[in-house]
């Protein structure tokens, strides 16, 4: 009997042993994680996606100023509130209306980025998906405090009489609507151009090209006047015209609810257009 009990007692020590050597390998093992995930972190190997920021437009024809963007905002807004990250910023060079412009570009842990649109606009700023990636070579810091970001460029247009450059900004959600042999359409993702094809009237692909984080440009061949019926159920902010006057070409840009005209003389003309099949609203 005295054999079985310690037999017994044996078994069952061995029992707690066993026990505690699990939980002590569960605890290793998320101590283990958290420090590799903490050393991530802070060095900066967390995977990473990147988007290029920029201060929000609010009117057609001035840029906005330079604004304080918040690293701290910018987490909280993204869910990681408490947690030991990092928001990492590289600058580039990109060409501007008056030389070399700095774009600023945000990279935030990849796990974060499906919600990034939507905190940046609570932190004031509108964010696009960058196929550049910052780099420790490429100017990458890691900000503990705010940073400037500058507005997107604006669409340049051309010149007025006074050789005073005539542009337009990429207000968030408006509509320009662009008629006759227009000038070069802008070409970065601030302005998104309106396409149509066979299944779509032009107001369909107007309305499924809304985003709250860009400007609508509404190109259609063939359409010279902004009465034409097949442009029925569009509300546009800004007309952008270029037409053929007394043998020159003359454009002019109209925003309907303040008066504002100016008249410019375009910089790029002749653009060849790809004709687009355009099926009539019954």
């Amino acid at each position: 009997m005295a054999n079985g009990g310690l037999h017994d007692a044996g078994e069952k020590l061995m029992g707690i042993m066993l026990a505690l050597l699990c939980v002590l390998l569960f605890v290793g093992c998320g101590v283990g994680a958290w420090w590799l995930r903490e050393r991530a972190n802070v060095e900066g190997i967390t995977p990473l996606t990147w988007f290029d920021v920029a201060a929000a437009p609010s009117h057609f024809f001035s840029p906005p100023g330079p604004i304080a963007f918040s690293p701290e905002l910018l987490l909280d807004s993204l869910g990681a509130q408490g947690e030991r990250r990092r928001v990492h910023v590289s600058e580039r060079p990109i060409p501007g209306l008056l030389g070399t412009e700095l774009l600023s570009t945000v990279g935030v842990p990849t796990e974060l980025a499906g919600s990034m649109r939507i905190a940046a606009a609570a932190c004031g700023v509108l964010v696009a998906p960058s196929s550049v990636a910052g780099g420790r070579g490429s100017g990458l810091v890691v900000p503990t405090s705010d940073f400037t970001v500058t507005g997107p460029s604006p669409w340049l247009l051309g010149m007025d009489i006074s050789g005073e450059s005539v542009s337009v900004q990429a207000v968030p959600g408006s509509t320009i609507l662009v008629l006759g042999n227009a000038a070069a359409l802008p070409q970065h993702h601030w302005f998104r151009l309106v396409d149509v094809d066979s299944e779509d009237t032009v107001a369909d692909a107007w309305e499924a090209a809304w985003d709250p984080g860009v400007c609508r440009v509404v190109k259609v061949l063939g359409i010279s006047d902004a009465g034409d019926p097949q442009l029925e159920g569009i509300y546009y902010d800004i007309v952008v015209s270029v037409q053929v006057i007394n043998g020159d070409v003359v454009g002019e840009v109209v925003h309907q609810n303040t008066g504002y005209r100016q008249t410019f003389w375009p910089l790029f003309t002749g653009i060849k257009q790809v004709p687009v099949p355009i099926r009539r609203r019954l």
